[in-house]
């Protein structure tokens, strides 16, 4: 959990061979996916757009397909604050959903 007062990098490893898409969620609503292949180690990352002033959860996971099966990585999060000069009201974020 963390404050943000704009854009932000979420970098993160990719581990495993294979394509894989990659799916970016904020509050449980995807902001983007990308299909990406590696063979072993992928450093990467992921720029966050700014939100909305408030309380935010940001998720990230990776789905494959192989087999006939599709396989889903575990799931990344990360609470976030977003707060401007014009917030007045309180807000907070907890670890509890």
């Amino acid at each position: 959990m963390d404050i943000y007062t704009s854009d932000t990098s979420f970098a993160f490893v990719i581990i495993g061979s294979g394509t894989k898409t990659l799916h970016y969620l904020m509050d449980g609503n995807e902001l983007y996916n990308e299909e990406i292949t590696s063979t072993n180690k992928l450093a990467y990352s992921y720029k966050i757009p700014m939100q909305t002033a408030g309380a935010h959860v940001f998720t990230c996971y990776a789905t494959m397909e192989t087999n006939n099966m599709s396989i889903q990585s575990n799931t990344l999060t990360l609470g976030m604050m977003y707060v401007t000069d014009e917030m007045v009201d309180t807000h907070i974020l907890s670890t509890f959903q």
